[in-house]
């Protein structure tokens, strides 16, 4: 969907974290066309914020986990 990179950034700004890198991957993997996956390398201030973080994207609407 257009702008979801933005989105997503948004919701990372606003929960307070920050991005260090972005890695948009959509070749190679078993994904519908429509869809991509994003992997983000955030600065969090520690484990109750990176749940915190999860909790905002997926309640954005985006699957998020933590690898």
């Amino acid at each position: 969907m257009p702008g979801s990179l933005a989105r997503i950034t948004a919701v990372v700004s606003e929960a307070g974290a920050n991005i260090d890198e972005v890695h948009h991957q959509r070749a190679f993997t078993m994904l519908a066309a429509q869809n991509v996956e994003i992997e983000l390398v955030v600065q969090t201030r520690g484990r109750a914020h990176v749940q915190s973080l999860l909790e905002a994207l997926r309640a954005a609407g985006f699957e998020a986990e933590e690898q």
